[in-house]
């Protein structure tokens, strides 16, 4: 029997891209085992800010790149998003899912558009790219920093901590039912979408690996490929 380990970090979000790469997977391999392997990193351990010597490095993918290196599992599930700019050379993208609306979305507890938001509200994001977004179009607003994920950012919100938040509106559906407050998305005239976001479920194999999915549709540009 055919045994595939996917390697993913714990979060809500980051166990529903695994689960739909498994699904994939099974598609193709119907007798295969597939197992997930939940592996904390050090973005899941250190909450703070993210610093900026870090930003495009590995902070919440080193382990799992670890893990693949030492072969005690065999792919890796990532959005595209928080790969490294420059990953070791011996792991490489292998395949990737569809990808999801790749808009952001406003989050506001008292049910505010962003034009309605009062002055000096406090909207959390932890994407700088979404803060500058939202200095220029209500330069009046106070963006913070926010960590966590989906749903320790939603408590926040509700205990009134922040007045809104900002983050992509991909995987909505496993999110938007635990937030007491309404869900806006931002047009794209007037914000546009990070690079690689929100949904390329990205697949980190090693070479040894990748060959033994021939079922999977060939590269189109001689790194990477879909389900």
């Amino acid at each position: 029997m055919l045994e595939i380990r996917i390697g993913t970090r714990g979060s809500e979000l980051a166990l529903c891209q695994a689960t739909l790469a498994r699904e994939a997977i099974l598609k193709n391999y119907p007798e295969a085992n597939v197992t997930l392997k939940v592996i904390k990193t050090t973005g899941d351990v250190k909450l703070g800010p993210i610093p900026e010597t870090v930003v495009g490095k590995s902070w919440f993918t080193k382990e799992i790149e670890d893990e693949l290196l030492n072969e005690t599992i065999d792919l890796a599930v990532h959005s595209l998003k928080d790969m490294a700019l420059m990953p070791p050379p011996e792991l490489y993208i292998g395949a990737m899912l569809p990808r999801e609306d790749a808009r952001d979305v406003l989050v506001t507890r008292n049910k505010e558009k962003l034009k309605e938001l009062k002055s000096a509200a406090s909207i959390g994001t932890d994407s700088a790219r979404r803060g500058i977004q939202i200095c220029a179009l209500r330069p009046d607003l106070k963006v913070r920093s926010v960590r966590g994920n989906i749903g320790t950012r939603l408590l926040k919100l509700d205990s009134m901590e922040y007045d809104a938040l900002v983050r992509g509106s991909g995987s909505r559906e496993t999110w938007s039912h635990r937030s007491s407050g309404a869900i806006f998305f931002i047009r794209r005239d007037t914000a546009f979408s990070g690079a690689g976001y929100p949904g390329y479920r990205a697949q980190a194999v090693t070479k040894r690996t990748c060959r033994n999915y021939s079922k999977f549709e060939p590269p189109r540009n001689g790194t990477c490929g879909t389900y």
